[in-house]
């Protein structure tokens, strides 16, 4: 029945990470049912008025449902796991289509537990969705996802549409451009460094709820995030690291917006000095080495950039310093922006 309503439920809703599962994982779940296994409680809540063409949406159990709805579809086989199944044999390498009708039968007709939510208010739906998701290991930014508020819906919007991200080589997945948009949002919001640790952007969301999408702010973040868009218009493959991108953005904010320096037509110079620096930081397998005899200005700006980059790179303190590296760096290779 699951399977015949699948097109009328939503899987993911707004506060909902994607599909996660890698194929070992939705495998064993379709041998556990074949085994006749109990499967976790699956939660719906039903959506007054429904939001066409759904009436339902998966507040937890998304996975399962996925796995589940694959399998029937024949989009994946079975693993090894189902090599030797009681009173069915050896069902490895099958899809379900391949499958004798009684195999087919006992995952058609197996009884999942379903549990619906009615009349339950936003709040208390993002509430239970995070309780519980507490053994299932979200990762801070799947939960920020889940909370509620327009600091929250600022973020998402950037993290899923501003061009800049897919220039970058940052793993979005699991929200990771989520991240990246939030901690620049932070430091937008601070007008320079700052900490941003999970904890510190949890704060952000809870004291933001009411955020202005056409705030000066969040117009700063924008100008900024399409401004590197440019500079990163061929996906550079040294932007590739988180503080990369952060550092990067930061530098840029303070001379487009806290500086008298005019930037305007400097992309290229900017991807220039980037690379050149990202491949030169790459490069160094020993940050003592940076300190020795012969050490230049440049060696000791690179071994405290290196410092503050692998040790607490979120904390304002290491940001900061992070940040004056950047400056002189630019300085000395656009010298016509007078940092």
């Amino acid at each position: 029945m699951v399977h015949e309503r699948r097109h009328r439920i939503d899987p993911k809703p707004p506060y909902q990470r994607g599909p996660v599962w890698r194929l070992p994982q939705k495998q064993r779940l379709v041998d556990s049912i074949l085994r006749n296994y109990d499967i976790p409680k699956i939660y719906l809540t039903r959506l007054i008025p429904p939001r066409p063409p759904y009436d339902h949406e998966v507040t937890d159990g998304q996975q399962r449902l996925r796995a589940i709805w694959e399998f029937l579809d024949g989009e994946y086989a079975l693993g090894s796991d189902s090599e030797d199944l009681p009173g069915l044999g050896d069902l490895s390498g099958m899809t379900f289509d391949q499958l004798s009708s009684e195999a087919q039968d006992r995952v058609k007709l197996f009884r999942l537990t379903v549990a619906e939510l009615r009349n339950a208010t936003e709040d208390e739906v993002r509430e239970l969705f995070l309780r519980l998701q507490e053994g299932e290991s979200l990762n801070p930014a799947e939960k920020r996802n889940a909370m509620l508020g327009e600091m929250r819906n600022f973020v998402c919007q950037l993290g899923e549409e501003h061009r800049v991200f897919p220039l970058t080589r940052i793993n979005g997945n699991r929200f990771g451009w989520h991240d990246l948009a939030a901690i620049v949002v932070r430091l937008e919001l601070a007008e320079g460094s700052a900490d941003v640790k999970s904890v510190d952007l949890r704060r952000m969301y809870e004291e933001n709820r009411d955020f202005d999408a056409n705030s000066s702010e969040a117009r700063r973040v924008e100008a900024v995030l399409n401004y590197m868009a440019d500079v990163l218009n061929d996906s550079p493959p040294e932007m590739r690291i988180k503080w990369g991108f952060v550092d990067l953005y930061l530098a840029i904010s303070y001379l487009m917006h806290r500086s008298p320096v005019d930037i305007s037509g400097q992309e290229e110079s900017f991807l220039l000095m980037f690379r050149s620096f990202e491949q030169e930081r790459a490069a160094v397998d020993d940050p003592a080495e940076l300190l020795g005899p012969d050490r230049t200005d440049s060696d000791l700006d690179m071994f405290r950039y290196i410092e503050a980059f692998v040790r607490e790179g979120g904390t304002k303190a290491k940001i900061q310093a992070r940040h004056e590296v950047y400056l002189r760096r630019l300085a000395l290779e656009i010298p016509n922006l007078n940092v």
